[in-house]
């Protein structure tokens, strides 16, 4: 079940490089957003996920938790 919380942004690969910048960037406006990824970020800036994307099952685990405490409304991929 869906918290009643804001619908955030969901980045894939934000914990690098033009992923980071997309995330600081969102989060900067006020947006909740998601990092998921398989390298921890440098600077928490948003909620980070640790899944290697390459892993289907671990991936749809990932997103089920995910969306469990919260809508996601835009994906950044």
């Amino acid at each position: 079940m869906a918290s009643d919380l804001e619908p955030a942004a969901l980045v894939t690969g934000g914990s690098r490089g033009i992923g980071a910048a997309i995330v600081k960037r969102l989060a900067a406006r006020g947006l909740p957003v998601v990092n998921i990824d398989r390298t921890p970020p440098e600077e928490a800036v948003a909620d980070y996920v640790e899944v290697d994307l390459t892993d289907v099952d671990a991936t749809r685990d990932a997103l089920h938790e995910i969306t469990a405490r919260q809508p996601i409304l835009w994906l950044v991929n």
